[in-house]
Parts: C-alpha cells; structure tokens; sequence
C-alpha cells in the first residue's frame, strides 16, 4: 500500500497517480517558465531597439525620414494614422485625456491579471502548455499597453 493521493483526471476517466500528478505539475511550471523568458527577451529586445534609435546620433532622425522599411513592414500604418487623427489627444481637453488613460490603465492591468491566471490555472479554462508563443504575446502586449498607458497618463504634451 502506498501513501500517493489519487487524482481523478476527466481526459483519461480515470484516477490519476500522484507521481503523474506531480509530473504534469513540472509540465505547467516548465510552461510558465517558457512564456516568461519569451516575454523577458521580448521586452529586452524591445528596449535595445528604442534605446539605438533614441541614443545612437541620427537614430531619431533615420526613424522619421526613412519610412519605406517601417511602412513594409507595418501594413496598418495607414489606419493607424488616421485613426490617432480623428481620436487624437488634441481633440480631448487634458483632463479627459488622463481619464481615458487611467482607464485604459486600469483596463490593461486586468487583462495582466486575466491572462496571468490563464497561463497558471490548471482548472477547465486555461492555455495548455502548447500554446506558449500566445500566452508570451498576450503577456507582452498587456506589459507595452500598460506601459504606454502610463506614458500618457504620466508624459508631458507638448501644447
């Protein structure tokens, strides 16, 4: 007779070994592990190509003049600049402005919450272990969104 607990595991219809249950314990950990180490090489990636382009002599400038590469290489640019056109920060007096910011902070920080617990619940909603590169970009455009949002809320504009 052996003092493992026994699982009831719904995939199999059967009871599941606490030795197997420890292991899959490790799987999810392993997963864990992977989507924020993608998520930390993506944000250090993130941070060398700013930091070339703003400290590097002529790394603003080469980012303004020489758009046919970064027009290649983001098709939605044309939606996208007219859309800051139309909903632009000009159009909204500067309190509104900081109240659509604290909101889409607030926002953005639930869906960290949301999207950390859907990486770590082993329950019926859950990303398994495979999904790893949509769990690292869900991660990582929740960390950019909040911290744009902060950079608007806390940023200076220039009148």
């Amino acid at each position: 007779m052996t003092d493992s607990v026994d699982y009831y595991s719904l995939e199999g219809g059967r009871k599941v070994a606490a030795e197997e249950a420890d292991f899959r314990k490790e799987i999810r950990q392993g997963f864990i592990r992977k989507v924020y180490g993608i998520v930390a090489l993506q944000l250090l990636l993130t941070t060398v190509v700013a930091s070339l382009l703003l400290f590097v002599p002529g790394g603003i400038a080469w980012a303004k003049y020489s758009s046919g590469p970064v027009v290649a290489l983001s098709s939605g640019e044309f939606f996208s600049f007219y859309v800051g056109i139309i909903f632009g920060p000009d159009m909204f007096p500067r309190a509104l402005y900081a109240l659509y910011s604290a909101l889409a902070l607030v926002l953005f920080s639930f869906y960290l919450v949301i999207d950390t617990q859907l990486i770590i619940r082993r329950g019926s909603v859950r990303l398994e272990e495979d999904d790893y590169i949509v769990a690292a970009v869900m991660i990582y455009l929740d960390v950019i969104n909040i911290f744009i949002s902060l950079l608007r809320l806390f940023g200076e504009r220039s009148e």
